[in-house]
């Protein structure tokens, strides 16, 4: 069985700085600026990497045109296969067992440069795969509907489902069996949930923040919750479940809390939810205005940082949205922050909650710092792979 498509000459290209020691830790990533006569190639044509001694350092796929220019695969002379790739497949998968269960059914079975598999991304829900390909490299790479038959046949799915990413060119479709619906229903810790593998944002789900919503389950007894940038009701469902006395739901997409009310109503939850399409800044300036407060609010906003010269802009956007929310929150309240930029590390992330904690004039103890779940790893040498920070604070 093929898993990649470009049987071309391999081509060649050359180190320009000495990045050996780094490629042998584990990081895969060598940038346009590190190298020295690029070869114009197809995207994803196999590629040696020479040091600047001219001796063999890796193995691994090229894109010319990105700044991202080379990924590696196998280092030293090792040439990737179709059989290295169904290996690293079947690694990732005995990875995850361990979260495999009669009440979680969903995971992340591939996380790209992870697990050796630069560029892949696989999200299993229940009896359905989606895949994604991080850009032009990977998609003219990994032969996807290889790839998709092999995981049919190995997990037993319905379907695994190629879904393009936005604006990248390429277009979603099946890759192996029958998709009946677009609405794919799952477990996660006994949490039941509905995502659109087709018109829902990333792979229809994030199961990043697993760990962080069953964390928000446990602390939810009890209280008034919000959920700003709820999505489609992960955190919510899990205060729910969790003897919340009442959850609000706020995102801007309508889809999105139409969503969160099918989970709501997939979990048999009998409180009070109600999910506002509304954008948060107006939402919260609202609730000032009508003096509203809550026990417990998580703020979970998708990224303000995609890239560095967004990084100023960013960490102003986090401190506002962080200080405005926690007006909202009731004197020695519970309250979340996340943020999902890669550019932003923990150390900076906890800095601006200190500042937003001091614009708000509210004080915090930290009780939980947390991260991506496990089923989302990286190599140990590329930490901008733990782009996930989530962090549970006592007010006082």
């Amino acid at each position: 069985m093929s898993y990649m498509i470009n049987k071309s000459k391999i081509a060649k290209v050359k180190l320009k700085r000495d990045l050996t020691k780094k490629i042998n830790q584990g990081n895969p990533w060598v940038f346009q600026d590190a190298l020295q006569d690029i070869p114009q190639v197809t995207p994803g044509t196999i590629c040696k990497l020479l040091d600047r001694k001219n001796k063999v350092a890796a193995f691994g796929y090229i894109y010319p045109e990105s700044q991202l220019t080379f990924r590696v695969l196998c280092i030293k002379d090792k040439v990737p296969n179709d059989e290295i790739i169904k290996q690293r497949l079947d690694l990732a998968y005995e990875a995850r067992m361990p979260l495999i269960s009669k009440d979680s059914n969903s995971y992340r079975l591939s996380n790209g440069e992870g697990d050796q598999l630069p560029g892949l991304v696989i999200d299993v829900f229940n009896k359905v795969a989606v895949l994604q390909l991080d850009g032009p490299g990977p998609f003219g790479f990994y032969d996807r509907f290889a790839i998709g038959k092999y995981l049919k046949e190995k997990l037993a799915l319905d379907c695994v489902y190629f879904k393009a990413r936005h604006n990248s060119g390429q277009t979603s479709e099946i890759l192996a069996g029958v998709l009946n619906s677009s609405q794919v229903e799952f477990l996660e810790y006994g949490a039941r949930f509905s995502c659109d593998v087709i018109d829902g944002q990333k792979t229809g789900f994030f199961l990043d923040q697993r760990e962080n919503r069953y964390l928000i389950r446990k602390y939810a007894k009890n209280l008034d919750v919000l959920n700003m940038f709820s999505y489609t009701g992960g955190f919510s469902i899990n205060a729910g479940l969790g003897g919340a006395k009442s959850v609000t739901s706020v995102d801007i997409a309508k889809p999105a809390t139409e969503n969160a009310k099918l989970n709501w109503e997939l979990n048999k939850l009998s409180q009070d939810h109600f999910a506002v399409a509304e954008n948060c800044f107006d939402f919260i300036e609202k609730s000032l205005k009508e003096e509203k407060k809550w026990d417990l609010i998580i703020v979970d906003p998708p990224s303000f940082a995609p890239s560095k010269k967004s990084l100023d802009k960013a960490i102003h956007s986090y401190e506002k949205i962080f200080s405005e929310s926690l007006r909202l929150c009731q004197e020695n309240g519970y309250f979340a922050a996340s943020s999902c930029s890669s550019h932003i590390d923990t150390e900076m992330f906890l800095e601006i909650c200190k500042n937003a904690m001091s614009k708000a004039r509210k004080r915090g103890k930290v009780l939980y710092i947390g991260a991506q779940g496990f089923d989302h790893a990286y190599p140990l040498a590329l930490t901008e792979m733990r782009y996930l920070k989530f962090v549970l604070f006592k007010l006082f």
